[in-house]
């Protein structure tokens, strides 16, 4: 369940969208968090946050980003965070279940 930030926009057109993965989704232990950033200003920094510890840290002017994280089993929130050049900022955190592949017979 979504922690009520699901519109990931703010006043000024800044907006964040997770395409990958899914809100609710369960992902294998190496996640790709894929997302796109809009805005009509330049985008100047973007975050991953995973349980409210910063796992990629990104300068520069971009409207999206592709990381792969590694994530322990269990229940896991993440979240993209970003910054305009006025210094706004919006982020969109989804929830994901890490479960360790079943092993074969």
């Amino acid at each position: 369940k979504s922690d009520g930030k699901e519109s990931g926009s703010s006043k000024d057109g800044l907006s964040v969208s997770i395409s990958q993965p899914t809100d609710g989704a369960t992902v294998s232990n190496d996640v790709t968090v894929a997302a796109s950033i809009s805005s009509n200003k330049q985008i100047k920094q973007l975050k991953i946050i995973v349980d409210g510890i910063e796992k990629k840290d990104m300068y520069g002017n971009r409207n999206s980003v592709s990381e792969t994280i590694n994530l322990a089993d269990g229940d896991h929130e993440i979240k993209v965070w970003a910054k305009d050049e006025n210094d706004q900022t919006v982020e969109k955190s989804i929830r994901v279940k890490v479960a360790a592949p079943t092993p074969k017979p």
